[in-house]
């Protein structure tokens, strides 16, 4: 059974989503607990592939939540946090959480993604 590119495109940021949790999960754990505005912040992102493509990127959005008054809001300043400023040290949590759980995230692609072609078959190849 043949899928096209859309029905493809969609299995595999579905798979992505499930795959990418224990970084998230790590990421929000290992992230500095200020306010908490930053670790609540920390989502998947995935973004749909263009016509014709069945490629699919993956990554963790720090998203906009509340700003606390007269502090940029998260999306724009957990660089500062990651890698540090020339006034205070740097103190990751994205990094560390992708390299903590690479393997992990490669094995559960593999299992997403024949989850979603046996899902995709049982449709009949419909979305």
């Amino acid at each position: 059974m043949e899928f096209g590119a859309k029905t493809a495109a969609r299995a595999l940021m579905r798979a992505a989503r499930k795959s990418f949790q224990p970084v998230i999960d790590a990421a929000i754990a290992n992230c500095v607990e200020d306010t908490g505005e930053l670790r609540a912040s920390i989502t998947i992102s995935t973004k749909r592939p263009g016509a014709g493509d069945t490629v699919v990127v993956v990554g963790l959005r720090i998203g906009k939540r509340p700003n606390v008054p007269g502090k940029l809001p998260p999306a724009r300043r957990w660089h500062f946090v990651e890698f540090g400023t020339a006034h205070t040290r740097a103190r990751p949590f994205l990094r560390p959480a992708f390299d903590q759980n690479a393997a992990k995230v490669a094995e559960l692609m593999a299992v997403e993604i024949n989850k979603q072609i046996a899902s995709i078959r049982k449709r009949g190849g419909k979305r």
